[in-house]
């Protein structure tokens, strides 16, 4: 990712969800770790639940 797509993003209005990926010497407090599979799946699951609620609006 560039500077510039970080900085697009930011900077964007839109809602973001982050998918944390374990880096070496990179440490997320809070997150618990977990296989990418349920990291994933976790993902899709909150993706679907933000649909519906502006579904239902």
């Amino acid at each position: 990712m560039t500077e510039k797509m970080a900085e697009a993003i930011a900077n964007s209005k839109a809602q973001k969800l982050l998918l944390p990926l374990t880096l070496s010497k990179v440490e997320v407090i809070g997150v618990q770790p977990e296989p990418l599979p349920h990291q994933v799946e976790k993902l899709v699951n909150r993706l679907k639940e933000l649909m519906e609620v502006k579904t239902d609006v």
